[in-house]
């Protein structure tokens, strides 16, 4: 890691995104090693400052937020995708009339709101890397209508102007960034070259998630003594997120001394699923990030049954935290777990081994204490925010200006 605090001095980032996602994380980090970052986003500005950025020139487009959550209101209501498409097409052309009057090293877009500045020829001239942060949309699609079959729930899934959309956008883009490496070979294997993707792994704010010695201590002592074991998920409740299976889990093990805490907001097609758990699992509406801390300081485990994801950002969130994880092999697991060193990665979709796993920490607690309490310390895959900017900074400064025949 560089020592120098200015190793990004002299260079321009224009981050481009339709909500948060990693992008304030990302743009204070970048801001902080002396890039001049402009951050577009449909949250107001002083929303943003309440995430922490503090070094970024912030343009908040609100009312194009406003009209964001207008248009999901009548597509939830039954109003159809033609609304939220046009407000998506509408940001893209508002945030390309900035760009065009400005010079960037880079252009640093998500995903789906980008086609209109990928398709500028007068921003051709800068760098422009789109950023996903789930797999490639058409993998992405296949799995959710995977789900829809094996539960027998007609779940959404991609629109074909979505499809279209972030196809196009992924050929147009000089690299499409991707948070993990199973969302990396999943563009791969829909045949994207490797050399035009860019693998950014995601990070946390370690500072804001780390455990303190006496939360390490207590939880390490909790589990030894036998206590109830309790275990968090942390994300959006939906069949996507594997919640079939944890049900599955919940009930298989509901005579088990065992506490399951779930922290998100639950999508429509749960629904039947959280009444029927609503005895044996503690549901907590979504809370702001910084409260999140004291959630997994209270955890044993972090539990993500994930079908598909880029992240999950929480993920690495519990890791900071110390706690130790049981995850599937279709997320950022696959880069952070090592087995048997700090949690498991069973195979997305099969409830049996997640059930055997639970299992057994509840037979080998000593086992599961130990790992909890050498979890304390960071370990060296733990990624902050600013490991993430340097990494984007040494590319930028390895790929130079671009060529004007690019």
């Amino acid at each position: 890691m560089s020592e120098n605090p200015a190793t990004g001095a002299g260079l321009r980032v224009a981050i481009v995104v339709h909500g948060r996602f990693h992008a304030f994380d990302l743009a204070e980090a970048l801001g902080r090693e002396g890039v001049s970052v402009d951050l577009y986003t449909h949250y107001p500005r002083w929303a943003v400052r309440r995430f922490g950025v503090r070094h970024a020139r912030i343009i908040g487009l609100s009312m194009l937020g406003l009209g964001f959550r207008l248009a999901e209101r009548w597509r939830l209501a039954g109003g159809g995708e033609g609304a939220v498409q046009a407000m998506t097409e509408r940001f893209g052309r508002r945030v390309r009339r900035d760009l065009r009057t400005r010079d960037y090293d880079l252009i640093y877009i998500w995903s789906t709101a980008a086609l209109e500045v990928l398709e500028c020829p007068q921003l051709r001239r800068m760098w422009r890397f789109v950023v996903r942060e789930s797999s490639h949309i058409r993998a992405q699609s296949r799995v959710l209508e995977a789900e829809g079959q094996r539960t027998g729930i007609d779940l959404e899934r991609p629109s074909a102007w979505s499809l279209d959309r972030e196809s196009r956008e992924y050929l147009a883009a000089d690299r499409v960034v991707l948070t993990s490496g199973f969302a990396r070979r999943s563009f791969i294997a829909e045949g994207v070259p490797a050399e035009r993707l860019l693998l950014l792994r995601a990070a946390a704010l370690l500072d804001r998630f780390r455990a303190t010695p006496e939360v390490v201590a207590a939880r390490a002592a909790r589990i030894a003594a036998g206590s109830r074991l309790r275990v968090l998920f942390v994300g959006s409740i939906s069949l996507r997120k594997g919640f079939h299976d944890f049900s599955t889990v919940v009930e298989a093990l509901r005579e088990a001394p065992i506490d399951f805490h779930v922290i998100g907001n639950g999508l429509a097609e749960t629904h039947s699923y959280r009444q029927r758990l609503r005895d044996r699992v503690h549901f907590h509406e979504r809370v702001a990030e910084p409260e999140l801390r004291a959630h997994y300081a209270a955890a044993d485990l972090f539990f993500m049954p994930t079908l598909e994801d880029g992240g999950p950002f929480t993920l690495l969130q519990a890791q900071a935290n110390g706690l130790p994880v049981l995850a599937t092999d279709q997320c950022i697991a696959t880069d952070v777990i090592e087995d048997g060193r700090n949690g498991w990665m069973v195979r997305a979709g099969d409830a049996a081994a997640m059930i055997e796993r639970l299992r057994h920490c509840l037979s080998q607690p000593e086992e599961l204490a130990a790992m909890a309490a050498r979890l304390g310390q960071a370990l060296p895959q733990q990624r902050d925010w600013r490991d993430v900017a340097l990494e984007l900074i040494a590319e930028l400064r390895r790929l130079g200006r671009k060529p004007a025949c690019a």
